[in-house]
C-alpha cells in the first residue's frame, strides 16, 4: 500500500474505531449490569426492529455510488448526492413512526418484560443508526474523508462521554432507565452532527435520477431483510427452543465475535469508494482487493487467538460457560471470514446494477440458514447455531467464487488463491487455539 493509501485507510478505520467503539462499550453495559431475562428480551426485540426497518426503508444510500461515474461534474454529483440524502432522512422518520407504531401493538409487548420507555427509545436508537448510515454514504460518496472522520470522532466520543456519566455519576439509576437516557441522548447528538455536517439542502429535485437509485435499490430491500435474518434467525430460534440463560450465552458471545466489524466496517467504507472510482484500473481494483483479504484474515486470525481474554473482560464468564461462549465466539469469526468473498463480489455486481442477483443470493443463504435451525437445531444444540451460520455464509462465499470465475476467469483467480490463502490461515488459527 502506498503512503496515501495508509492515511485514507486510516482514516476510515479511526472513524470505525469510535463509532463502533462506542457500540461496544454499550454491549459491555448491557452484558455486564443486565440480568439474562433483560439482556435477552433486548436482543429479541432489538433483531424485530432491525427487521421492521429493513422492510419498511428505502435501501438508496449504495445508488449515490453506484451512480457516481455517471456525472461528468462533481457539482451535479453532490446535487444528486443531497437528494439521496434528504430523500433518506425523510424515508426513515417514515420508518420509525411505523416501527413504534407496530412493536408497541398489546400483543406484542406483552411477550416481553422489559422498560416500557424502551418500546420507544430502541426505535429512535435505530432511526441514529440509519441517519448516521446515510452521512456515512454521504460524506464517502463526496469524498470527504476528513469531515467523514471527525463525525465519526465526534459521534463515538459523544456516546462514551454519555455512557461514562450513566455508569459513574448517576449510579443510583437502574440499569433500564440508564439505556434509556443514553439512547436518547444518542439522539440529541444526532441532531447536533447533522447540523454540523452541513449538507446543502437541494433547491431542485431530481426526479428521474431517484426513480433510477429507487429502482436499482428495491431489491436490496428484501437483500437487508433476508441479511438480518441470516445473522440474527439463529437467536429467534434459540429463544424458542432453548432457555434463557443459553440464549443470554450465544447472544453475548455472537455480539462480542461483532468487535471484527470495527476493521471490516473501516475496510468495507474504504474498499467501496476505492473499487467504484477505480473500476475500470483492473490492476489497482486486484491490489486493493488483495490488502482486504491480507488485513481481514490477519485481523480475525488475531481475534481468534485472543477471543478468550475478551469474552472474560466483557462477560466476566469462567469454567464451562466461558469455554462454551468461546467456542461460539471463534466460529463466528471464522463465518464472518468467509463472507469476505461475497463482499467483492458483490461490489462487482454493484457497478454492473445487478442488484436484484445481490439480494438473490443473500435470500438464498439466509434460507438455508433458517432451514437448517428450523430442523435439527433443537437435537442439536445450541452450538449447532453457529455451525448453521458458518455453513451459510460458506455456501455464499462457494457461490460468489464459482460465479465471479465464470463470469471473468482472468481476474477472480487472483481474488480466489488470495482468499483461499486467508481462510487456512483462519481455519488453522481455529483449530489450534
Amino acid at each position: 500500500m502506498t503512503i496515501q493509501e495508509i492515511k485514507k485507510v486510516s482514516n476510515y478505520l479511526i472513524s470505525s474505531v469510535f463509532a463502533q467503539g462506542s457500540y461496544l462499550i454499550v454491549a459491555f453495559i448491557v452484558i455486564r449490569f443486565l440480568d439474562e431475562k433483560t439482556f435477552t428480551d433486548i436482543e429479541i426485540y432489538t433483531i424485530y426492529t432491525q427487521l421492521i426497518f429493513a422492510v419498511f426503508s428505502l435501501n438508496l444510500p449504495g445508488a449515490i455510488l453506484k451512480f457516481k461515474s455517471t456525472y461528468s461534474s462533481k457539482e451535479l454529483f453532490l446535487k444528486f448526492s443531497s437528494n439521496i440524502f434528504f430523500f433518506g432522512i425523510i424515508s426513515s422518520i417514515a420508518v420509525l413512526i411505523t416501527t413504534i407504531i407496530v412493536l408497541n401493538s398489546p400483543n406484542f409487548i406483552k411477550n416481553f418484560t422489559l422498560n416500557p420507555k424502551l418500546f420507544w427509545l430502541l426505535p429512535i436508537s435505530f432511526l441514529f443508526y440509519y441517519f448516521n448510515y446515510w452521512i456515512q454514504y454521504y460524506l464517502t460518496s463526496i469524498s470527504e474523508d476528513r469531515k467523514f472522520r471527525n463525525h465519526q470522532i465526534f459521534s463515538g466520543v459523544s456516546k462514551v462521554i454519555s455512557v461514562v456519566l450513566l455508569l459513574f455519576i448517576f449510579d443510583e439509576i437502574d440499569a433500564e432507565t440508564k439505556i434509556s437516557l443514553e439512547l436518547l441522548f444518542l439522539f440529541l447528538i444526532l441532531l447536533l452532527t447533522l447540523k454540523r455536517i452541513k449538507v446543502k439542502r437541494p433547491n431542485k429535485f431530481f426526479k428521474k435520477e431517484i426513480k433510477k437509485a429507487a429502482i436499482f435499490s428495491a431489491p436490496l430491500i428484501m437483500y437487508s431483510l433476508f441479511n438480518n435474518l441470516l445473522n440474527y434467525s439463529d437467536q429467534l430460534f434459540i429463544s424458542s427452543y432453548f432457555s434463557i440463560s443459553d440464549l443470554a450465552e450465544y447472544s453475548a458471545s455472537y455480539k462480542i465475535a461483532t468487535i471484527i466489524l470495527i476493521l471490516y466496517i473501516a475496510l468495507n467504507n474504504y474498499y467501496s469508494v476505492s473499487f467504484y472510482d477505480n473500476y475500470k484500473n483492473r490492476l489497482s481494483v486486484l491490489r486493493e482487493s488483495r490488502n482486504l483479504i491480507f488485513i481481514i484474515s490477519a485481523s480475525t486470525t488475531l481475534a481468534i487467538i485472543l477471543s478468550e481474554e475478551i469474552l472474560k473482560i466483557f462477560t466476566g464468564w469462567s469454567g464451562e460457560k466461558l469455554l462454551r461462549s468461546v467456542k461460539i465466539n471463534q466460529l463466528v469469526l471464522v463465518a464472518y471470514y468467509t463472507y469476505t468473498f461475497f463482499l467483492l463480489y458483490s461490489r462487482n455486481l454493484y457497478c454492473q446494477g445487478k442488484s436484484l442477483k445481490i439480494s438473490l443470493m443473500v435470500i438464498l443463504t439466509a434460507l438455508i440458514n433458517i432451514i437448517l435451525n428450523a430442523f435439527f437445531l433443537k437435537s442439536q444444540g445450541v452450538f449447532f447455531a453457529a455451525i448453521t451460520t458458518t455453513i451459510s455464509f460458506l455456501i455464499a462465499s462457494i457461490a460468489s467464487i464459482i460465479m465471479y470465475y465464470m463470469e471473468d476467469k482472468q481476474f477472480s483467480t487472483h481474488l480466489i488463491k488470495y482468499h483461499l490463502a486467508g481462510f487456512f490461515a483462519v481455519l488453522i488459527s481455529y483449530l489450534v487455539f
